[in-house]
């Protein structure tokens, strides 16, 4: 049986994982700005107290897709599962070995 080693990714995993934290760092930009912007409307602050609701609650409702349907679909949160998965094999073999006295 061959073995495979999870703790040396491939290249094309290793660019996967880059577009993951920079896809991460968009989607907490455009939280932050939603909530400025909702900020800014509760506080009637120009040009947001003039904005329509709709306008003001729609980053909200893009944010609620891209967590609930298309990071599953792209398949970000299967990966993230599995890096995981590997990261704690790696960590129970290191144990393992060290509590035999390797």
């Amino acid at each position: 049986m061959e073995s495979v080693d999870l703790a040396r990714p491939h290249f094309s995993a290793t660019i996967r994982q880059r577009t993951f934290i920079h896809s991460i760092g968009l989607v907490m930009f455009l939280a932050v700005v939603a909530v400025v912007i909702l900020l800014m409307k509760i506080a009637d602050i120009n040009p947001v107290a003039n904005w329509s609701w709709f306008y003001v609650m729609l980053p909200f409702a893009i944010l609620f897709f891209w967590w609930e349907f298309l990071s599953k679909w792209i398949g970000w949160d299967k990966r993230a599962a599995e890096r995981k998965m590997a990261e704690e094999m790696k960590q129970n073999q290191k144990t393992k070995r060290a509590n035999r006295g390797f």
